[in-house]
């Protein structure tokens, strides 16, 4: 991605007040140019008004689901490719369906499935194996080697309302898996 940022400060009656306008403009792929986009964000509350810290994070959002959905952007896998049995991949936990596939297209050794919805992996030296995880009404479910994405997922759904921090997998939760849930109470994930 290449982008500049840009911050001003606004003026009204001509005069400076203390609101600003933060942008952020760029394109990518930065070699071959495909998309381009502009993010303008006036009078950004919350004491963050550098386009920085306001515009480019938004900026970031957009290009990476443009990204993700755009397949030719990215390189194909090579059909020669097979996965070492002594570095398998670390796959933790999430939506089985989407692991699963992961794992096919990877030629990763699996042994077994789930009729489950969401399963945690366990792995040895020569394949992954699926652990269900069973999810109970009324009750917090473990979120934690997830990504944000299934974590927020699943717990919106038992009624949960989400915050976090951080990036990469959940790696801490605020309520504990399995305790009793009060509906519409706020879990903090803790990412790493």
């Amino acid at each position: 991605i290449s982008g500049k940022t840009g911050t001003k400060q606004n003026l009204k009656a001509n005069k400076y007040v203390h609101e600003y306008y933060s942008t952020f403009c760029g394109f990518f792929p930065s070699e071959a140019p495909k998309y381009s986009i502009l993010v303008a964000i006036d009078n950004p509350k919350k004491g963050k008004y550098y386009g920085a810290d306001v515009a480019a994070p938004v900026f970031k959002a957009i290009a990476d689901k443009i990204y993700k959905n755009d397949l030719k952007l990215h390189k194909p896998l090579d059909p020669n490719f097979n996965v070492v049995k002594s570095h398998l991949p670390v796959i933790k936990s999430g939506f089985y369906a989407d692991i699963q596939l992961i794992c096919n297209q990877l030629k990763i050794p699996v042994e077994g499935g789930s009729s489950e919805l969401w399963v945690k992996a366990e792995r040895d030296e020569n394949f992954v194996k699926w652990k269900d995880i069973i999810i109970k009404e009324e009750r917090v479910p473990n979120v934690v080697g997830m990504t944000l994405r299934d974590a927020i997922s699943l717990c919106e759904n038992q009624g949960l309302k989400v915050v976090f921090e951080g990036r990469g997998r959940v790696s801490a939760q605020s309520q504990e898996s399995n305790s009793l849930m009060v509906m519409g109470s706020t879990i903090k994930l803790t990412l790493k």
